[in-house]
């Protein structure tokens, strides 16, 4: 006896009543909300019958719906969590190459690669070669784990809140040792699910059709930034966040590798700061990535 069904995560709308059920989703990212009421008699301990109602709203935003006031209590609300926040949030962490924003999964090339991720994986190859004392191969990251393009202001700064934006989780990262044929087979992974994607660093690969509905494209070719293609028998040392090591976003074969530790003691957030930072110091502020690490070959 299921009265109402609040569903979420997988981004879509829905608002519909399937039998007596009511079926409600509100998109993501704050665009909409559920709105639910129903009574409850408390001799049945259940709904009355026919009494749950539910619909989703959408949120306009003041341009689209230039009628609505704001609330002035929830106002103040924001407006003092703002205050308090505000001198860690913009505080500066470091610098860009250029005063232009990195694009973010909102604007993804069409092979699924974009500035901000490519930043993101990157930074954490970086610190795992920088803290581990294991030799670190590659890094790669879920292409949902990267929430938002990396803003840069007019004078060239990256602050805090910028990076807090891009990686909000504060995932742990390990290092796995995997074979190259099981390299092959995780990238082989994203043309399978067809919904979620990888973001890789230290290495590139060549990926063609496949004609078959249920993997329309495959990987033909993985090989490290050098361009020495990989060893399906030798194993690699690849950082990942402790979501895909536990086979999170249909990746499940990250779980056949070897954990071997975590690859820095920082969570996913801090790496990306202390990157920004460490290079900016290093008199390299960074700059915009080339999309080039997955390249697609027309099959002839």
């Amino acid at each position: 006896s299921v009265d109402v069904y609040l569903a979420g995560h997988s981004h879509q709308y829905a608002n519909a009543k399937v039998g007596h059920t009511n079926l409600v989703q509100a998109i993501y990212s704050g665009e909409a909300y559920d709105n639910v009421i129903g009574y409850i008699d408390p001799k049945i301990h259940d709904f009355v019958k026919n009494s749950v109602k539910s619909h989703v709203f959408p949120v306009l935003s003041a341009k689209d719906d230039p009628k609505v006031k704001d609330d002035a209590k929830v106002k103040a609300i924001v407006q003092d969590a703002d205050k308090r926040v505000a001198s860690i949030v913009n505080q500066k962490v470091g610098e860009a190459a250029n005063a232009t924003s990195f694009t973010g999964r909102d604007a993804n090339n069409k092979y699924q690669e974009n500035e901000t991720g490519d930043v993101v994986v990157d930074a954490q190859l970086a610190q795992a070669k920088k803290e581990n004392r294991e030799n670190v191969d590659f890094a790669m990251t879920n292409g949902g784990g990267v929430r938002a393009g990396l803003k840069v202001k007019p004078n060239k700064s990256i602050t805090w809140g910028a990076a807090q934006d891009v990686q909000p989780f504060g995932n742990m990262l390990y290092v796995v040792a995997m074979t190259g044929q099981q390299i092959y087979d995780v990238l082989n992974q994203q043309y399978k699910n067809g919904r979620t994607y990888l973001l890789v660093s230290g290495l590139k690969y060549d990926f063609t059709d496949n004609h078959d509905p249920s993997q329309p494209y495959k990987v033909t070719k993985v090989y490290d930034n050098s361009g020495k293609e990989l060893d399906l028998n030798k194993k690699y040392n690849v950082v990942v966040n402790d979501f895909l090591k536990d086979g999170g976003d249909d990746f499940p074969q990250f779980t056949q590798g070897k954990v071997l530790g975590t690859a820095t003691a920082e969570d996913d957030t801090e790496v990306l700061v202390n990157y920004i930072k460490d290079q900016t110091k290093a008199g390299h502020p960074i700059t915009v990535p080339k999309l080039d690490r997955k390249n697609y070959i027309p099959n002839k």
